[in-house]
């Protein structure tokens, strides 16, 4: 393509921020040809190139900047009633072309896990073929630790390892200049300077305001999850803090944000919040930090200056609140702060993965103390369970369901241990002979946190993924514990979000129609039931799902009274 300018006509520099798919390539492509509905896509805001493009912004105020959210994208194609299968390369030069008006100089892509790894490929190749002449930059956490493999690839022209806000600014303003970017800290232009690293921004108070206005805002705001949904809920994603000290063995976050712990300034916290309102009418915070509240004398100071700005908002705690740094105290002050949702990261409910294994050591007794305390004062608590780890026997996973299910918890998110490149986790599967690099790119490009391509001593995939599964129908449908305790309503909410996305999951419906038949809707039950019926002639995940749990609907359908044909 010819960038050169007329006379007439003068074309302003532009650069686009791409964040990078998160589904696996396989699950991807079926998604798009229509040929699954297993995996249901979502979105959340994309911090880290609002921060990159903040920076680059107050650098080069005269650059245009777009950023593009193709999991955003995905999710709204997703959801239309009328989409068509479309091939990858297809969906990405459509949502591509559809922002992007004129071509850019610069086009950067932020990859954070290593299960988007071919995806993010894909997504330079595509960037390459429509604009050949932009320079393409893939950074974040998975390439951070990958850079070596991805600088490789022909469609890619750098790469850049670590914290991105200084290394990415740093590259435009050599492109602008006519120079070379190659000795920039952190910017890998071949495998001879593979090893080059930006440092992470050690104050990061001096970071301008994230730039929320490349966004459409009203999008993220209604759609984004990581919070209660109620009909007024105005979210947005913030950071208070970044890095983490912690070294759980699954993990990669240090290798872009380090083990140091850094805190904003509070005071600068409240200024930008009440910038959000004003600007956005912004009601809810979901909070992203890797580990909330550790700064204790700030967090407690950041307490008091929200009771004292009189705004009045509800948080939600997304990447989940620490059990070493929590207590009874933090906990009042994050309900006198609004806070709604709360979750907390268990991983493993037995002591010995905890200590020797994964390396997280989290106090099991403290974690149901804190619990009970989060459920006394009606916050909607999930937890994180992870299920696989290296060396990891079936009555150690037993041992985590037991946990999850006696924690009380209103959800527990149940997934299989990803060994993500970077991570401590994937050496100890190289050292135990388990995965090497080449059965590693298979698990990068079709498997998740779902499902697993590899077996290990301890267990298959294949009864890996069935264990994990009958783990979630156990401990959050016909265990779940709010049906349980008689808390009918509650459970109706956790079981129609799932049922919104996943329609066929009669399991869900079966549950939420014994908690209608409890509060005395009939009418609501029956329909669910009638909904059983439809589903398991219409879609065959539901008749996958009555093969295997058959008899615990029909039994659930009986304790309740309700006469059905189920």
């Amino acid at each position: 393509m010819n960038m050169s300018l007329s006379s007439h006509t003068k074309i302003q520099p532009s650069v686009l921020l791409v964040g990078g798919f998160s589904m696996p390539f396989e699950d991807l492509e079926k998604c798009l040809l229509l040929e699954s509905d297993m995996h249901v896509p979502g979105f959340t805001y994309p911090l880290g190139l609002l921060t990159i493009a903040a920076v680059a912004r107050e650098q080069y105020p005269d650059i245009s900047y777009q950023i593009l959210n193709i999991n955003k994208e995905l999710c709204f194609h997703y959801k239309n009633p009328d989409k068509t299968p479309l091939t990858i390369e297809q969906f990405i030069e459509s949502a591509l072309t559809a922002l992007v008006k004129n071509p850019p100089m610069i086009v950067g892509v932020s990859q954070l896990f290593s299960t988007g790894h071919t995806s993010s490929l894909k997504l330079a190749e595509v960037i390459k073929r429509l604009w050949p002449k932009a320079l393409t930059v893939l950074g974040g956490h998975h390439v951070t630790n990958y850079a070596e493999n991805i600088i490789r690839c022909p469609d890619v022209d750098y790469v850049i390892r670590g914290s991105g806000e200084i290394s990415f600014t740093q590259l435009l303003g050599s492109v602008l200049s006519g120079k070379s970017p190659i000795g920039i800290p952190g910017v890998v232009s071949s495998i001879e300077n593979k090893h080059s690293v930006s440092e992470p921004i050690h104050d990061i108070n001096t970071l301008p305001r994230l730039a929320y206005d490349l966004l459409d805002m009203e999008a993220y705001m209604l759609y984004t999850g990581r919070t209660v949904r109620k009909d007024d809920t105005r979210s947005v994603s913030m950071q208070f803090s970044r890095g983490c000290v912690f070294k759980c063995t699954f993990c990669t976050s240090f290798t872009v944000h380090s083990r140091t712990i850094r805190t904003r300034d509070p005071a600068l916290v409240i200024d930008e919040i009440k910038e959000l309102v004003e600007k956005y009418k912004m009601n809810t915070i979901v909070i992203e930090d890797d580990l909330f509240g550790v700064d204790k004398q700030k967090f407690y100071l950041l307490v008091e200056l929200l009771k004292s700005s009189g705004l009045k908002l509800r948080f939600s705690i997304s990447n989940s609140l620490s059990i070493a740094i929590l207590n009874e105290k933090m906990i009042d002050c994050l309900i006198e702060m609004g806070m709604e949702v709360a979750y907390i990261s268990i991983e493993s409910g037995s002591p010995y993965v905890q200590k020797h294994i994964i390396n997280k050591n989290v106090n099991i007794k403290k974690a149901h103390r804190l619990a009970k305390y989060l459920k006394k004062a009606d916050i909607l608590l999930t937890g994180y369970f992870i299920y696989g780890f290296p060396g990891e026997t079936i009555d150690m996973m037993k041992e985590t369901v037991e946990v999850a299910k006696s924690l009380e918890l209103d959800w527990a998110e149940m997934i299989i241990a990803v060994p993500l490149v970077g991570s401590t986790m994937l050496q100890q599967f190289y050292d135990k002979k388990i995965l090497d690099s080449k059965k590693m790119e298979d698990v990068m490009n079709n498997a998740d946190f779902r499902k697993r391509l590899f077996d290990t001593p301890e267990i298959s995939a294949e009864d890996l993924g069935q264990f994990v599964y009958n783990a979630n129908i156990n401990v959050n449908f016909f265990s779940n514990s709010n049906m349980r305790h008689g808390r009918f309503t509650k459970a109706i909410l956790t079981f129609s979000d799932i049922i919104s996305r996943y329609p066929f999951h009669i399991v869900g419906l079966a549950c939420r129609a014994y908690c209608y038949k409890q509060i005395g809707k009939e009418k609501l039950c029956s329909d669910d039931l009638h909904s059983i019926e439809l589903q398991k002639e219409q879609h065959s995940e539901a008749m996958h799902l009555y093969s295997i749990y058959g008899k615990e609907i029909d039994d659930l359908i009986i304790k309740s009274n309700i006469v059905s044909q189920v």
